[in-house]
């Protein structure tokens, strides 16, 4: 059976190039920049295009696509900027997480800078209490907690909860034979619930094990 490949933030087609390189059918690229979608729709004509992520419904590729590729934008995550995280408007990763829960591929590769590995997503203050230990019994001390999470642990936590199992990792330039370090994080999800599935209530591989997300990280 050949595999098939779609890709979003598509840049110029690097996931295409090392699709068509292992034999598998581009189905489909979603690029919002004029000269990246300029290259994409020469180099693949047979290839459904699209434009804007955020307006697109990919529900009829349901099914269809073994492995979705994206680069998400990294501006919100990069040391280079301000690294505003999930308030900035270039943060995407939630329309390609909307992408992955209307097509339900196999296999999901997402990649970022490895600024997305220290980035905290703006965190809420809880109200707590606890039991006094300096004062008389049955007094309680009230206080306030702020509770943080890891950008990277949401997005893992996004596809675990819509039946993948995920793997982060980082690869340097240098390891695949250039001149240079440039890290860059790969999240890698496996899809292991049925296609009958709803979404309610589905456990990963690592839930089966006894393995919970903070081993995984």
């Amino acid at each position: 059976m050949k595999l098939t490949h779609a890709s979003v933030f598509s840049g110029i087609g690097g996931p295409e190039v090392a699709a068509t390189m292992l034999g598998w059918d581009n189905l489909f690229h979603c690029e919002i920049n004029p000269f990246g979608r300029a290259v994409l729709d020469y180099w693949y004509p047979n290839s459904k295009s699209y434009e804007d992520i955020t307006t697109t419904d990919f529900s009829e590729w349901r099914g269809r696509v073994h492995v979705l590729t994206g680069g998400f934008p990294c501006q919100p995550f990069s040391y280079a900027g301000q690294r505003r995280g999930a308030t900035d408007d270039r943060y995407l990763w939630p329309y390609m997480f909307r992408c992955i829960d209307q097509i339900q591929p196999d296999w999901v590769v997402a990649e970022n800078v490895a600024g997305i590995l220290t980035m905290v997503e703006q965190g809420e203050v809880s109200p707590m209490a606890s039991q006094a230990t300096l004062f008389d019994e049955g007094d309680t001390i009230h206080g306030y907690q702020l509770r943080e999470t890891f950008t990277l642990q949401r997005i893992c936590d996004d596809l675990e909860s819509h039946g993948y199992t995920v793997q982060p990792i980082l690869i340097p330039a240098c390891g695949v034979g250039a001149p240079h370090r440039r890290d860059r994080v790969f999240i890698i999800g496996h899809r292991i619930a049925s296609d009958t599935d709803d979404g309610t209530d589905r456990r990963t591989a690592r839930e089966d094990e006894g393995k919970g997300g903070e081993e995984r990280l």
